[in-house]
């Protein structure tokens, strides 16, 4: 069995030439997802799963991919991968780490990782298509959604402490202001409006705050020998 996927099998791939394009990403990630006897598997054998289907199938992988295409592919694979399911954000950023670098291994033989001439293959090749460190690609994309939700929290407060004033003046206005004091007024006997001013009596003048209501009586100075 092994004789004829090496000599008929694998030729008949590695002729079709079949990139790892989104349908064939869903495909592998419902694949490993079923070979998985949990969801909450290993991030690692994500990855071997990863190595060995790319290999077996002999999927062709790009040269000078850029980060960014990278960035896609794994992002679409963690989606196919995740679908059902409600992962957070870690969860999510290990399924793409480990599409990664199952690719990564994928560039070399098979088992090089267990020997020091496979492992330097798997880096020579794998700086080639884009993969020499999958780590730096996930943390660049990072950092730029770092920077463009930092960056739109800061206008936002800009917006809000450009408009202090006017809340504050909204606030003043609709608060309730300073009670009136009532406006005390004389009010007229019915039998007095027929009388011309002249003629009214006038009100008894009200005493000053300086002056004393009682009456000021005479003072006797007494001299005492």
């Amino acid at each position: 069995m092994a004789g004829n996927y090496r000599k008929v099998l694998r030729p008949i791939l590695r002729a079709a030439r079949v990139g790892m394009k989104p349908p064939i990403l869903g495909a592998m990630a419902k694949l490993v997802r079923k070979l998985l006897t949990k969801v909450e598997s290993p991030a690692a054998h994500v990855a071997y799963l990863v190595t060995d289907i790319v290999h077996g199938c002999a999927f062709v992988i790009e040269i000078n991919t850029t980060p960014l295409e990278w960035q896609q592919l794994s992002a679409w694979f963690a989606q196919e991968f995740c679908k059902g399911e409600f992962p957070d954000l870690r969860r999510h950023q290990m399924i793409r780490a480990a599409f990664l670098e199952g690719v990564k291994w994928a560039c070399g033989s098979y088992n090089a990782r267990f020997t020091a001439e496979g492992i330097e293959t798997v880096q020579r090749r794998a700086a080639r298509v884009g993969l020499r460190d999958p780590l730096a690609i996930l943390n660049q994309e990072l950092e730029v959604a770092k920077a463009q939700t930092a960056a739109y929290f800061g206008t936002q407060q800009l917006a809000i402490g450009g408009n202090n004033g006017g809340q504050q003046l909204a606030i003043a206005s609709s608060s309730p202001g300073p009670a009136l004091r009532p406006t005390k007024r004389r009010i007229l006997d019915p039998d007095m409006t027929h009388m011309s001013p002249c003629d009214r009596p006038r009100p008894r003048p009200r005493p000053s705050r300086r002056e004393s209501s009682t009456p000021v009586t005479s003072m006797t100075t007494r001299f005492y020998e």
